[in-house]
């Protein structure tokens, strides 16, 4: 299993890091702000652009 986490304080503790190591659950580091590893972020410009339409 693998873990999509993102950079908020309940993903980084130390005992949520603890746990899941633990568990054998491993972790994806994901930069912030990536909108090209994100591709949803694009679509919900789209979307919204759509809807102003």
């Amino acid at each position: 299993m693998v873990f999509h986490a993102g950079f908020g304080t309940a993903h980084t503790a130390k005992s949520t890091k603890c746990w899941l190591n633990d568990h054998g659950v491993g972790v994806l580091d994901w930069p912030a702000n990536s909108p090209d590893l994100n591709p949803i972020e694009n679509l919900w410009g789209i979307v919204k652009k759509k809807m102003e339409a």
